[in-house]
């Protein structure tokens, strides 16, 4: 009795059908959420490598977050 392949088998399977059994109400859930109606505003972040840039679509408002070089810093300012 080294092996019990039904046991194998049942304790592997079992698990995998619990898992599914959550995973599909979770992600109907998800995309549930993810849909926003009459959105007060719309706001696109984009990370670069080194910066922030942020768009305001609907006002026509883009800009770009960029960190306050060594040489520039003032005492006691912060460096964003």
């Amino acid at each position: 009795m080294t092996h019990n392949t039904l046991l194998e088998v049942l304790w592997t399977l079992i698990p995998v059908l619990i898992l599914v059994a959550i995973a599909f109400p979770s992600f109907k859930l998800l995309y549930a959420m993810d849909r926003t109606e009459n959105a007060d505003y719309t706001l696109k972040v984009t990370g670069h490598q080194w910066y922030w840039s942020y768009s305001y679509p609907d006002q026509n408002i883009s800009f770009d977050s960029n960190l306050v070089q060594d040489d520039s810093l003032e005492a006691g300012q912060p460096r964003s």
